[in-house]
């Protein structure tokens, strides 16, 4: 009886030793974005977006550029984590996402006059189809100096583009 359990677990063992890396639960391929996107600013900058599988959450890396009043440029890039909304579906898969959320951080920069602390604040908004392939929106920064000088994209949002 000894030998017959012993040999249960040895070709469970081997059977495990075998499994592809992919299928185990650990693996860490598990946690990557399900969708990937990479595309360009109305500015040039490089936009990343990374879509979960179950579409309700999105994570965008850009590069931006925002002029000051006194006249000051600033260039940054910068990666936000938010929800995103599932709108349409294609049998059981997602066709349709979109998201719009906000965020903000207190940082440092350093200008002609040395390290000035300043609050960044960002509006993301965005479509992602993933029936075409295509993700448009916009971003809107603002940067306020800590000398009270404030800091925007101009008059209109910074729009990009992306494909999946």
């Amino acid at each position: 009886m000894k030998r017959f359990i012993l040999a249960i677990v040895a070709v469970g063992a081997a059977a495990l030793m075998l499994m592809p890396a992919g299928l185990a639960s650990a693996s860490p391929k598990a946690k990557a974005a399900a969708f990937k996107g990479t595309g360009r600013t109305a500015q040039g900058g490089r936009v990343v977006l990374l879509l979960a599988n179950t579409g309700r959450r999105v994570q965008m890396s850009f590069e931006y550029q925002v002029t000051c009043d006194s006249g000051a440029t600033f260039t940054d890039a910068e990666t936000l984590t938010g929800p995103s909304h599932p709108g349409g579906f294609r049998g059981h898969r997602i066709s349709r996402v979109k998201f719009h959320f906000n965020g903000s951080t207190n940082t440092t920069i350093n200008s002609s006059s040395g390290p000035i602390g300043a609050n960044l604040q960002l509006e993301l908004a965005g479509n992602i189809r993933l029936d075409t392939g295509n993700a448009r929106g916009t971003i809107q920064p603002t940067l306020t100096l800590a000398n009270g000088d404030k800091c925007t994209s101009g008059n209109l949002p910074i729009t990009y583009s992306a494909r999946f």
